[in-house]
Parts: structure tokens; C-alpha cells; sequence
């Protein structure tokens, strides 16, 4: 059993209906703050991202796994020119992250799908270039099946509550892919839960920065930095933890 098997996906799918149709919005929340201005200002805070107008100021690679519809890798990718890859298995979400680029009037882009023989057989691909020259793709499908074309790409992954959703017994797969996308030194954004309540059951998972060191830092990880409160949501029984992680160099 795959573990998008184990997540349901007739169940995820009806879920992101009722997000989409304006129901519960889950782990949106935080989305109505500005929270992807504040994920942004953290990683060049702390070096994951060039800061604006910095001298050395470079582009980079942002990898997003189980992204839904999340704001950040689209205002990455309009605002600052990074490249970026994002991947969830829900075609609704898929169709809504690629909505994100679109912009208003000349400020969007056009995604076409690729048929390129690097997208694995079950996945589907989408691409589009932006006006620095960078590149945005969506891809659709089980996250578990290996993106050859993303292997050791990435300068940054953003996990936003992603880890805090798979189920117990696929942490060790999923940490173990996403070490192999990310370059030596490489950074993670890594949001979950502080939860007051329901602490055994999920999703979303709760977590303790204990937790956090034990399970990343068996797959070559350190925390660099944590926010017990990364930004505000409306759930007053939930916390949004920020971790930003660092991968061992080789």
C-alpha cells in the first residue's frame, strides 16, 4: 500500500472540494494573516533565502511537497524570481497551486503539460517560465514515486504542515525522498502543529521539537532555528510551529 493509499484519496479529494466550495478551510488557516510573507521574511532572515537587494543576492530552487493551494512557492516564484517545484496528489489542489501563477493581466504565466520522458509513469507535469528566466512546476501525483528531474535540485524545501499529515508509518519514506531532492546544506521549512488537545490523534499530527530532532535528524538534519509560534492562526487551540532545518554536507 502506497501511502497516499493510506491517506484516502477520495477522502483528501472531498476535502479539498469542501475547501474550494469556501467550507472549513483546515490547514489554510493562517492564509487570511498573511502567513506566506512571514515564511518568506523567516527563510531570508535566516540565509535559506537571499534577502532583497542583498549584493550577493542569487536565485535558488524551492521544492514544495503535498503544497495544496499554498501561497509562498507562487510569490516566490512572481516576486523574488526564484525557481520553484510544487506536488500534491489531489487533482483539485494541483489545479488551484497552478491558479496561484496566474496573476492579474501581463503578470501571470502560462502553464503548458509536459511530455517530457522524465515524468514518471502516473504523474503529470506542468511548466512555466517566468520573466527572470526561472521556472515553475506542478506536478500531480503519489509523492512517493522518485522525480528523477528534482533529485539533488533543490536549494529549499517548504514543508508546510505536509509531515504533520502523512500517517506515523510513512515519516521514515517521506524524510528519506525529501533528503534526496535536497542538496548538501540545503534548507527546510518545516511547519506543524503545537496542538492543546488531541495530541494522539491526527491529522494534523502534534509535535514537539523533541520529536523534530529524533525523526529529521536520523535522516541527516539539524534544527537551525524554532518558532514555537510562526505566525498567528485563528484556532486558538493549535500553535503553527516553524522549524527551519539544515541538511548535513557531504
Amino acid at each position: 500500500m502506497t501511502a497516499l493509499a493510506s491517506m484516502d484519496k477520495g477522502k483528501w479529494t472531498e476535502t479539498w472540494g469542501e475547501i474550494l466550495s469556501g467550507g472549513n478551510q483546515r490547514w489554510k488557516d493562517g492564509e487570511q494573516f498573511g502567513n506566506y510573507e512571514r515564511e518568506a521574511a523567516y527563510l531570508q532572515e535566516h540565509g535559506a533565502l537571499p534577502a532583497p537587494g542583498a549584493a550577493d543576492a542569487h536565485k535558488v530552487h524551492v521544492f514544495a511537497p503535498l503544497a495544496g493551494d499554498s501561497p509562498l512557492p507562487s510569490h516566490l516564484f512572481r516576486k523574488f524570481g526564484h525557481s520553484v517545484s510544487a506536488l500534491d496528489f489531489v487533482e483539485a489542489a494541483c489545479d488551484a497551486m497552478r491558479s496561484r501563477f496566474s496573476g492579474d493581466g501581463d503578470d501571470g504565466v502560462a502553464f503548458e503539460a509536459s511530455d517530457s520522458s522524465d515524468v514518471p509513469e502516473g504523474m503529470k507535469l506542468w511548466t512555466a517560465k517566468g520573466a527572470d528566466g526561472n521556472e515553475a512546476r506542478v506536478w500531480c501525483g503519489d509523492f512517493f514515486v522518485e522525480l528523477p528531474s528534482e533529485v539533488g535540485r533543490a536549494d529549499v524545501v517548504f514543508d508546510k504542515d505536509s509531515f504533520g499529515a502523512i500517517e506515523r508509518e510513512d515519516r521514515q519514506r517521506y524524510l528519506a525522498l525529501v533528503a534526496r531532492y535536497l542538496k548538501p546544506n540545503g534548507y527546510v521549512l518545516l511547519e506543524v502543529k503545537d496542538k492543546d488537545e488531541g495530541k494522539d490523534a491526527g491529522p494534523p499530527f502534534h509535535f514537539t521539537k523533541e520529536d523534530i530532532e529524533t525523526l529529521w535528524g536520523a535522516h541527516g538534519f539539524r534544527i537551525v532555528d524554532h518558532q514555537p509560534s510562526l505566525y498567528k492562526v485563528s484556532r486558538t487551540t493549535f500553535r503553527q510551529q516553524g522549524f527551519l532545518l539544515q541538511k548535513k554536507g557531504e
